[in-house]
């Protein structure tokens, strides 16, 4: 959450530029994006603070009482954290093709940008290993 956090406020710095369409949408588009990011990852925290009833049942496995289904909270975290982790990478881009600074410190600049596709396919290989997990009967949360 911090890292997009601080990329989305980077951002923010550099869309105050200008004032053309796309400065104006991507703008937009970045406030949005710190909307959700703080609110859904702040709600997610909470669930997992709170995901059973009585609270001391997550490590109480054998308390009475319920608790969500892990595996639909961790499919549904896994496809937001992609989403935003794709959005937070390509939304400067469309600005930093534009700029006219050295085309030297833009290139730099949009390959340090895309090194976050590094955090997005190990969300998605997460995603596949989740599923591996899901198919097999025992708890992979608890050992």
């Amino acid at each position: 959450m911090f890292t997009k956090l601080s990329l989305v406020f980077i951002y923010r710095r550099l869309f105050q530029t200008t004032s053309t369409a796309l400065i104006r949408f991507c703008r937009g588009l970045n406030y949005f994006l710190t909307i959700l990011i703080v609110g859904y990852y702040s709600a997610a925290f909470l669930i997992v603070i709170f995901e059973c009833t009585p609270v001391d049942k997550s490590w109480h496995r054998h308390k009475p009482g319920t608790c969500i289904n892990k595996y639909i909270f961790f499919y549904f975290t896994g496809a937001v954290n992609i989403t935003t982790s794709l959005l937070v990478i390509s939304m400067p881009l469309p600005v930093l093709v534009k700029l006219k600074h050295r085309k030297t410190e833009i290139t730099q600049l949009l390959g340090l940008i895309l090194l976050g596709l590094i955090d997005t396919a190990a969300s998605v290989i997460r995603m596949f290993t989740l599923t591996s997990a899901a198919a097999s009967a025992a708890d992979f949360t608890c050992k």
